[in-house]
C-alpha cells in the first residue's frame, strides 16, 4: 500500500495499479462520498481508476463501496466510457451487470472469425445475463425496448389517486405474471423501468434542471450522425412518450428511461471507439449518477444492453478501421439522410 499512500499524499505521480491497491482506492473514495474530499483529490483518484478500467471494475466488486452506489460510482469515475476489453475471463466475476460488461469486453477482443471462442463467450454471457443478451449481441437490437417502457398510459396512471394507482398496477403485474428473471429478460427490464414510476418525485427533482436532457438530446443527434440503427434504438423510449407533455413538471420523471438509454449508448460507443470525442458526455455524469442512485437496475440494465447493441452493430473493436470514411450515404451513417418528425424535434430542442 506504499504506492497508494504516496499517490494520495502527492508524493508520487505514479498511478496505482493492482487489484488490492485499486480496491483500497475505492474504499478511500467510498469514505469520501460525503463530499468532503477536495476536487483535486477526487480527480486524482478517478484518473487512477480510469487508467486500469477492467481491473478497477473488478476491484469495485471487492470494495466497501455499497452495492447500491456502485452504478453511480461506475459513472462518476469515468469507467462508464472506458474500454473493458480482455482476452481471458475473470476467475471471480462480480454481480450480474459487472460480470456481463466484463464478458462483453471479452467479445470486443475476440475476432469474428474465431467462432468457437465467440460461441463459448456467448454461452457464458447467456448464463450471466440471460439468452436475450446474447441475441442482442447477434442482432444489434434490444427487443425489450419496445415493451419495457413508459408510455402515455403509464403517465396517466400517475395522475390518478394513490389507491387507484395501486389497484391498476396490482392488476397489471399480477395478471401479467410479471416476475424478475435474468438481467436482460423482458420482465426484469419492465420491472426496472417501472421503478421510475415508484420514484417519480425524486426523479422529477433531478430532472428539474433541463441541462441533463439537453446533453442527452445533443448526444442523440451525434448517435444519429454515426449509426442509424443505434439511433433508432436510442429513441424508442422517446417515441413512446408521444402525446405526453414532458414540459409539465409532473411528467418529467417519464424522461428518465429515455435519458438513461441515450447516455448508455453514447458512453459505450465511446468505449469502443465509435463516437469520437466525449464532447458533452462527461458533463452529464453528475445527473446520470443521481439517476443511478434512485433507479440502479434501470441504469445498469441499460448499460449492459447498450454495450451489447454497440458490439452487435460494429463487431469486435479491432475489426473496423475507425478512421475509414463512410461513403455510403450523405450523412455518414447508413446511406440515408432521412429526417423525420422526431429528428426535427431533437434538433429543435438541442438548438433552443
Amino acid at each position: 500500500m506504499t504506492q497508494l499512500a504516496a499517490f494520495l499524499s502527492g508524493a508520487s505521480d505514479e498511478l496505482p495499479q493492482g487489484t488490492d491497491v485499486l480496491t483500497a482506492l475505492w474504499d478511500v473514495l467510498a469514505g469520501w462520498m460525503t463530499g468532503e474530499a477536495t476536487e483535486e483529490a477526487g480527480s486524482a483518484m478517478r484518473a487512477a481508476l480510469a487508467s486500469h478500467p477492467r481491473a478497477a471494475l473488478r476491484a469495485m466488486s471487492r470494495s466497501l463501496v455499497p452495492s447500491s452506489d456502485r452504478p453511480a460510482q461506475f459513472i462518476l469515475s469515468g469507467l462508464v466510457h472506458a474500454s473493458l476489453r480482455a482476452e481471458a475471463p475473470d476467475a471471480d466475476p462480480g454481480v450480474a451487470w459487472i460480470a456481463a460488461l466484463e464478458t462483453l469486453g471479452e467479445l470486443a477482443a475476440t475476432d469474428d472469425e474465431d467462432t468457437a471462442a465467440r460461441r463459448g463467450i456467448g454461452r457464458r454471457l447467456s448464463s450471466i445475463g440471460g439468452a436475450p443478451l446474447s441475441q442482442t449481441v447477434e442482432s444489434g437490437r434490444d427487443a425489450t425496448l419496445e415493451t419495457s417502457c413508459i408510455d402515455a398510459t403509464t403517465v396517466q396512471i400517475a395522475h390518478l389517486a394513490p389507491e387507484q394507482q395501486e389497484a391498476v398496477l396490482e392488476t397489471f403485474f399480477s395478471g401479467s405474471q410479471v416476475v424478475p428473471g435474468a438481467l436482460s429478460e423482458e420482465n426484469t427490464r419492465l420491472i426496472a423501468v417501472f421503478e421510475t414510476f415508484r420514484h417519480r418525485e425524486e426523479l422529477g427533482q433531478v430532472l428539474a434542471d433541463p441541462g441533463l436532457l439537453r446533453v442527452a438530446l445533443a448526444l442523440l443527434r451525434r448517435i444519429r450522425q454515426t449509426n442509424r440503427q443505434l439511433y433508432t434504438s436510442a429513441r424508442v423510449r422517446f417515441d413512446k412518450l408521444d402525446n405526453v407533455d414532458t414540459d409539465n413538471p409532473d411528467n418529467r420523471w417519464a424522461l428518465t428511461p429515455v435519458i438513461s438509454m441515450i447516455l448508455a449508448i453514447a458512453a459505450r460507443m465511446h468505449a469502443h471507439g465509435r463516437l469520437g470525442s466525449r464532447g458533452q458526455l462527461a458533463s452529464a455524469y453528475p445527473g446520470w449518477a443521481e439517476l443511478a442512485r434512485i433507479v440502479p437496475d434501470l441504469v445498469t440494465g441499460d448499460l449492459v444492453a447498450a454495450d451489447a447493441m454497440v458490439l452487435g452493430v460494429f463487431g469486435p473493436d479491432e475489426v473496423e478501421d475507425e478512421d475509414e470514411e463512410d461513403t455510403d450515404g450523405t450523412d455518414g451513417t447508413d446511406g440515408t439522410d432521412g429526417t423525420d418528425a422526431t429528428d426535427a424535434v431533437v434538433d429543435a430542442i438541442v438548438q433552443d
